[in-house]
């Protein structure tokens, strides 16, 4: 096996741990903790994987902070276990999913940096995924412009976008779902379901009402989904605007999405109410309403933008930063925040899905 893992670091230098560990050898669990002490939570999985009933043929769990944690099976007892911080996330992926741990001497996979190679079953959720997704054209028509810069971790992932129009009224909204690849884009496929229904048949020109509905639905999915398949729940940051022509008004209300609102003079920051519970949340959400005259732009973006360190992966964009770029914009357009947050990022690994969106009235 030591062939194995010499082929794996030797494409992946940078990787914080990479071995076999062996259920019948509590000795190999050790020796992981032992080489990745600075790794909050890690114990807790090292004891799931090496007890689990499952068989775990392959899976990515998100460890600590920045780390995360890659499983393949190589027999029934041994696992092979990649944790990675620093090294490029899509990439490595790829090459875990092509590689045959079950022969002893594996052979040596080339990686073209060029051109990754997604497994099929991906490309068709990439497909899937899209299929919810609007297009930049078809919101752009209602306004004077828009943008939306939308970077997975990931080729897929649980960030998306979401807008209806009815009559006079143009809700749109930005939602970071839990949980990051498939999982993410799973929850995906649930949250705009929802959002579809309830606009549907809305009444209101509320967000925080449509926003309190959608979660009394959310809590149904993961009742039902306790009482099969264990405690795992699925959840998501919403932030909804509702933009009322007839009545010249924005009302924008969110559950951890935060939004810039840029006049001729001055940029404010519409903060989130982050949401810990579901319980009382129609007590504890809130409508911001704001008059649209004067209004010039309005930004809004996930936390995977702020969240994101920088080249020498010390610090964290914040929205601090995020201001800092606005207010520094050279063209309203996604080519100009992209290069931004990307020159911010450099070489980095990007820890989370990223969305960042703006829109001219």
């Amino acid at each position: 096996m030591k062939k194995l893992v010499q082929t794996i670091t030797n494409q992946f230098p940078n990787l914080d741990y990479c071995g076999i560990v062996d259920r019948n050898d509590l000795n190999t669990y050790e020796s992981v903790l032992q080489q990745t002490n600075d790794i909050s939570g890690l114990e807790y999985w090292l004891e799931w994987i090496r007890t689990s009933k499952h068989d775990l043929n392959y899976s990515r769990i998100h460890v600590g902070s920045k780390a995360q944690l890659f499983i393949k099976k190589v027999d029934n007892d041994r696992k092979l276990l990649v944790i990675n911080k620093s090294e490029n996330t899509t990439l490595l992926i790829s090459f875990l999913l092509d590689l045959d741990c079950t022969i002893e001497t594996p052979p040596q996979t080339i990686i073209n940096h060029t051109e990754v190679k997604v497994d099929p079953k991906l490309q068709e959720a990439v497909r899937i995924q899209k299929m919810i997704i609007p297009k930049e054209e078809d919101i752009r028509k209602h306004f004077k412009n828009f943008f939306v810069v939308h970077q997975q971790q990931d080729v897929v992932g649980g960030d998306f976008y979401w807008y209806t129009r009815k009559g006079n009224r143009i809700y749109l909204a930005l939602v970071d779902c839990t949980g990051h690849s498939l999982e993410g884009a799973m929850t995906s496929m649930i949250a705009n379901t929802i959002l579809n229904q309830l606009t549907s048949i809305d009444t209101t020109n509320s967000p925080k009402v449509i926003l309190s509905e959608f979660y009394e639905q959310l809590n149904i999915y993961n009742q039902q989904a306790a009482e099969t398949e264990g405690n795992y729940g699925v959840g998501a940051e919403i932030g909804l605007f509702c933009l009322d022509y007839d009545e010249q008004l924005i009302k924008f209300s969110s559950t951890g999405i935060p939004a810039f609102i840029k006049y001729v003079d001055r940029i404010e920051l519409l903060k989130p109410k982050k949401t810990m519970s579901f319980e009382h949340l129609s007590e504890t959400l809130v409508d911001q309403s704001l008059n649209m005259t004067g209004i010039e732009r309005i930004y809004s973006f996930t936390d995977g933008v702020s969240d994101q360190f920088d080249a020498e992966d010390k610090k964290k964009l914040g929205r601090k930063g995020v201001q800092r770029i606005i207010e520094s914009e050279g063209e309203f357009n996604s080519n100009y925040y992209r290069s931004q947050l990307n020159s911010w990022k450099g070489n980095n690994m990007q820890y989370d899905d990223m969305t960042f969106m703006g829109l001219a009235i």
